[in-house]
């Protein structure tokens, strides 16, 4: 997930437009969704998901 994340990271960062900042945005939300889901707390989560779409591994 955190992959995807950074993925959508790099692209955003390439201007993809409004719809397309949309798109990263719910992707972002996801991944902390799905974070959390498996146990990771909450700062941890947001943390990861930051980093990542900031293109840290």
């Amino acid at each position: 997930m955190l992959a995807a994340v950074r993925e959508a990271g790099e692209a955003w960062r390439q201007d993809m437009g409004f719809s397309g900042t949309i798109v990263v945005s719910q992707l972002r939300t996801i991944a902390n969704d799905l974070l959390r889901a498996t146990g990771v707390p909450r700062d941890e989560a947001r943390r990861l998901v930051r980093r990542a779409a900031a293109g840290h591994p």
